[in-house]
């Protein structure tokens, strides 16, 4: 019996080690999501990559799913009644943190490249302008945000609050920003990288904004369409069938058309959320679910961080790492400066943005698989994989504890009042 090739062995196999591993982290006061992190990437060190490569597709189509999923469950957070009064500080804090987080990190690629050319010995062969799109792309994939590890933190410690709300409409905002900048980066780089120089301006403007407005125009349509079901389903089996098989439908479009599952999978629920008939019974389907989707997810995400990455890249990761970081924490203090935000959320907001893995993967993905992209595509994967495995796994602890203290700060400031 040839385990590698038995993908239902493996996936059985790998939820009962992401297990044993989520409860060795909570032996050690970690996130649970570390263990599952730590065994995807084991997994990417023992499996062969032909047997890696064999599965990628149906790997994808899972982490594609769970992606979905993920995003659908934000929603059950995202009242719009409550987001109301926190409008204007939510769109400021997502759009200075997320263009900040761009220009550290282009800025700081840009300088490092140019004291190479210093060097007496060049370390790398390439040209100032294949160094130019290199740091714009780190910079547009910097701003992302893991919804997926922000969720599995938030609902592993039961982080409900004023904090975690806030923390995830950032996140889906930071979401469609880094879609859009990312989509802009990319588009006229791989123009450029064509040969002939010439840029088409009418596909940079069409190609990010057509697939961010059919990723929010199938959501809506996901999410009325569940809301209108709700009505003549009353068995909770039911409901969790047609739910189910609206996602992966939905999911499906997705990987077919190139729209973003995390858009899709944020309106629908938001959505859905916001619809009184339709909001408990939609949601609380999943919730026996959810533990296994988001472990699942995880693991499988993590087969692609190959810890061996590290010790080829790892200087060029922990650049990355430590530019977006500062960006993100200062982008956060100085948007909730201008929007006059609580202490609260400028101390801990931007140490809950640390984690980057699914939305990265996929970009570093699509440069991967682009033909114009080779003469520095393995730079960009090998550094890029490296960062994430840093930022999922400090990312999770940093969220953990920022989340921690500013409810505790929360509940301190309601007694104050109280006493008042």
């Amino acid at each position: 019996m040839h385990f590698e090739s038995n993908l239902l062995l493996g996936i059985g196999l790998l939820l009962l080690l992401g297990f044993a591993a989520s409860k060795v982290s909570k032996l050690l006061r970690l996130p649970s999501v570390i263990g599952y992190i730590l065994t995807g990437a084991c997994l990417g060190l023992m499996i062969s990559p032909e047997h890696l490569a064999r599965y990628g597709g149906a790997l994808s189509l899972f982490s594609n799913l769970g992606l979905m999923f993920i995003a659908f469950t934000m929603g059950e957070n995202l009242h719009l009644k409550e987001l109301r009064s926190e409008g204007k500080t939510i769109v400021v804090i997502a759009l200075v943190e997320s263009l900040v987080s761009f220009f550290v990190v282009t800025l700081g690629f840009l300088g490092l490249f140019l004291l190479f050319t210093l060097l007496p010995t060049p370390i790398f062969n390439l040209s100032m302008m294949d160094s130019f799109w290199i740091a714009l792309l780190l910079g547009a994939m910097s701003m992302a945000s893991s919804p997926a590890t922000t969720m599995a933190v938030l609902h592993e410690y039961k982080s409900l609050g004023v904090f975690s709300k806030m923390l995830l409409s950032v996140i889906t905002l930071d979401s469609a920003l880094s879609l859009l900048v990312f989509a802009l980066v990319f588009t006229v780089t791989g123009d450029y990288l064509e040969g002939s120089g010439d840029i088409s301006w009418l596909k940079i403007a069409f190609v990010p904004l057509a697939e961010i407005g059919l990723s929010l125009v199938l959501g809506l349509v996901l999410g009325g369409l569940l809301s209108s079901m709700m009505r003549w389903l009353k068995e909770r089996h039911e409901i969790l069938i047609v739910n189910m098989g609206m996602l992966v439908l939905a999911s499906g479009v997705a990987v077919s058309f190139g729209l973003s599952p995390i858009l899709i999978g944020i309106v629908a629920g938001t959505l859905v959320v916001n619809l009184k008939h339709s909001h408990s019974r939609t949601l609380s389907v999943f919730y026996d679910l959810e533990p296994t989707i988001l472990a699942l997810f995880f693991i499988l995400v993590s087969s692609h961080l190959n810890p061996g990455a590290i010790l080829t890249t790892g200087l060029f990761g922990l650049i990355y790492f430590a530019l977006r970081t500062m960006g993100k924490s200062y982008g956060c203090g100085l948007g909730a400066q201008f929007v006059q935000a609580n202490q609260m959320v400028r101390k801990y907001l931007g140490l809950s943005l640390i984690p980057q893995a699914s939305m990265a993967i996929g970009m570093l993905f699509l440069i991967q698989s682009d033909p114009r992209f080779s003469v520095f595509e393995h730079f960009m994967t090998m550094s890029g994989l490296a960062a994430i495995l840093m930022s999922e796994i400090v990312g999770a602890i940093m969220t953990k504890v920022a989340v921690a203290r500013a409810e505790e700060d929360t509940r301190r400031m309601a007694l104050f009042n109280q006493a008042q």
